[in-house]
């Protein structure tokens, strides 16, 4: 759990659980646009009554923070389970989630103005179908999916909360990151730089809707930081699908070789998930897959990650 303070201007307590790929960008981009304070405070996500401890830490310092006048935004982008999570981990997970949106209601119910963002998957929710649009209904097929709708129903469920900002993320890819599950376009980079095999499950011609990090990160910051944040859920996909072949293509011809790529045709991951453009949020600009993933080669080699 991450503790974000802007340093000057309006107090601001920002309580970021989880700290992956999305998480990630999105504290890279609060950074950028105001100056902040960083305190990590331990949060068990194995040991329901350590965490209780550290939940009760967590909440006394945020209504301490409050009290002095900060206003409170609280966002989840936490969870190991991941897309192919079993019902055992995802019922963990969302043991995890109770208690997070129940300690932060208690503190919406006490202070005006605090906003809970809920980082969820487009993809866990819509998948197999194609070209989704605002009249489509999310019929998850997987835990993931079904954990996910669930986290988004407990939230709209809670009226304390002044914004319930739900955040409905395509199939993310980012840069390489300790500890962060790798996303195909950064695997493929990965193997590409030590000429290793990569094994991808589906077709060649599996559509997925492909969404940068830091585009994702991008969005997200603003909107905590927004002076009028309100209820809305949006879609953050980039409404131009790539198959599975033409994101490999790409990345071969931005390191200059071909790519060791063995597909494993596995019926559960090769049906096609995409997004209509007219879905998308009006504020959203989704940036080019190929030009990042030139970028995400550039920094991995000037960074030494390989």
């Amino acid at each position: 759990m991450i503790l974000a303070d802007p340093a000057t201007g309006d107090p601001h307590r920002i309580l970021a659980f989880g700290a992956g790929l999305i998480g990630t960008s999105v504290i890279d981009s609060l950074r950028l646009r105001t100056p902040l304070s960083l305190s990590v405070l331990p949060l068990d996500w194995s040991d329901a009554s350590r965490r209780a401890t550290d939940l009760a830490h967590v909440e006394s310092e945020a209504m301490n923070a409050a009290v002095r006048g900060a206003r409170i935004s609280i966002l989840w982008s936490a969870g190991r389970a991941g897309f192919n999570g079993s019902e055992q981990s995802t019922a963990l997970e969302l043991d995890s989630w109770r208690e997070v949106l129940a300690m932060s209601a208690r503190i919406a119910g006490r202070f005006k103005g605090v906003a809970f963002h809920l980082v969820s998957s487009a993809g866990a929710l819509f998948e197999g179908q194609r070209l989704v649009t605002r009249d489509a209904e999310p019929l998850p097929r997987r835990p993931y999916g079904r954990l996910k709708l669930e986290q988004e129903r407990l939230l709209l469920a809670e009226d304390r909360f002044a914004a319930r900002c739900i955040y409905r993320v395509s199939t993310a890819y980012g840069p390489l990151r300790p500890n962060v599950r790798a996303g195909l376009v950064s695997a493929l980079l990965l193997a590409a730089a030590r000429r290793e095999v990569t094994r991808i499950t589906g077709r060649m011609d599996t559509l997925r809707d492909f969404v940068f990090s830091d585009d994702v990160g991008a969005f997200i910051a603003d909107a905590i930081l927004g002076s009028e944040p309100r209820d809305e859920i949006s879609v953050l996909a980039s409404g131009r699908p790539s198959s599975l072949m033409e994101v490999q293509s790409m990345v071969e011809q931005v390191v200059g070789r071909r790519l060791l790529v063995t597909y494993e045709r596995e019926t559960a991951n090769a049906e096609d998930i995409t997004f209509a453009a007219s879905l998308l949020p009006p504020s959203w600009q989704p940036s080019d897959l190929r030009w990042n993933i030139g970028r995400l080669h550039r920094r991995a080699v000037i960074a030494g990650t390989w």
